[in-house]
C-alpha cells in the first residue's frame, strides 16, 4: 500500500480507513451508537476534512472531535475527487452506495450529462462522475408551506405510479433520455393537454425539463378549434391596421374576421 492509494469504493474496512486523505468523499451507511448529536443521517454525503494527530480522518460534521477510526463500518468510500471534483469510475451498473444521489457523469468523449439520479446513468459509457451541485438552503421563512410540500410529495408519488403503469403496459423504458424527439414531445404534450389527465401533462413537462427544451412549440399541435379565438383576434387586428381605426370599429373588424374564417374548409366535427 502506498500513501496515495485510495480505498476500494464501497463499505470501508479498518485497513481502508488508513488510506483516506483530506477531500475523500464518504457516504453514511449507518449512524452508530453515541453519534446521536453528530447531525449525521443515513445516506448523507460527508467529506474527510483533515487528519488528527494519530492520522485518523476527521469528517465535516458538527462533532469535529470525533474521528472515523472507531466507527468505520458505518461509511462507504465514494471516491477521491480531482481538482475539478471528478471521480474516475468504471461501473457496469450503478453501485449501491451511489443510489439516490444526483450526479453529473462524463462519457468517453468528454461529454457531460446533465445532473440526474445515479440509477438513471448509463454507467458502462461513463469514465467519471461528480456530485451535482445543490442549491443553498435559504434563510428561515422561505420554506414551502407544509400543505404545498405535501402536495408536491403526493403528486410525485402519483406521477411515479402513472409512469410505472405506462412502462408495464406499453413496454416503455428510458427512451425519454434520447435527445432527438423534441418535436414529438411537443406534439404529445399538446395531445395530452387536450385529453385532460394532468399526470400525463406533467410527465412530458418533466421530460422537457430534463432536456432543457421549451414547450412553447406545443401550441402548433393543438386542434384547430382551440386556435379559433386567437385566430379571430389576430385577423381582426390585421383588418383594423390595414383599413385604419377611423374607418372600421372593433366589432366590425371582428365580424369581418368571422367572415374570413368562414371561407376556410371546416374539418369534420369542428365547432365554434
Amino acid at each position: 500500500m502506498t500513501a496515495t492509494q485510495a480505498p476500494t469504493p464501497g463499505p470501508l474496512s479498518g485497513d481502508d480507513v488508513k488510506l483516506l486523505v483530506k477531500g475523500d468523499l464518504l457516504r453514511v451507511l449507518k449512524v452508530g451508537p453515541g453519534m446521536d448529536d453528530s447531525n449525521l443521517c443515513v445516506g448523507q454525503i460527508v467529506t474527510v476534512r483533515s487528519l488528527d494527530f494519530e492520522g485518523d480522518p476527521i469528517l465535516e460534521h458538527e462533532s469535529p472531535s470525533e474521528t472515523l477510526g472507531w466507527s468505520n463500518t458505518h461509511y462507504a468510500f465514494i471516491g477521491r475527487p480531482d481538482a475539478d471534483s471528478w471521480v474516475k469510475c468504471r461501473f457496469a451498473s450503478v453501485p449501491d452506495y451511489l443510489r439516490g444521489i444526483q450526479v453529473e457523469a462524463k462519457t468517453y468523449n468528454d461529454l457531460i450529462r446533465k445532473p440526474q439520479k445515479a440509477e438513471n446513468v448509463a454507467w458502462p459509457n461513463m469514465i467519471a462522475f461528480r456530485l451535482a451541485p445543490t442549491a443553498p438552503v435559504e434563510a428561515s421563512g422561505s420554506e414551502l408551506h407544509p400543505a404545498t410540500a405535501d402536495l408536491v410529495d403526493r403528486f410525485a408519488a402519483e406521477l411515479k405510479s402513472k409512469l410505472a403503469k405506462a412502462e408495464a403496459k406499453y413496454g416503455y423504458a428510458a427512451d425519454w433520455l434520447n435527445t432527438d424527439w423534441q418535436d414529438e414531445l411537443n406534439e404529445s404534450l399538446a395531445e395530452h393537454i387536450q385529453k385532460g389527465d394532468p399526470r400525463d401533462v406533467a410527465a412530458y413537462c418533466a421530460f422537457a425539463w430534463h432536456h432543457g427544451w421549451s414547450t412553447s412549440d406545443a401550441l402548433g399541435h393543438f386542434a384547430p378549434k382551440l386556435h379559433f379565438q386567437s385566430s379571430r383576434e389576430r385577423i381582426a387586428k390585421c383588418i383594423r391596421r390595414a383599413v385604419g381605426d377611423a374607418w372600421i370599429g372593433e366589432c366590425q373588424a371582428e365580424v369581418a374576421a368571422d367572415a374570413v374564417l368562414n371561407l376556410r374548409p371546416q374539418p369534420s366535427g369542428e365547432t365554434r
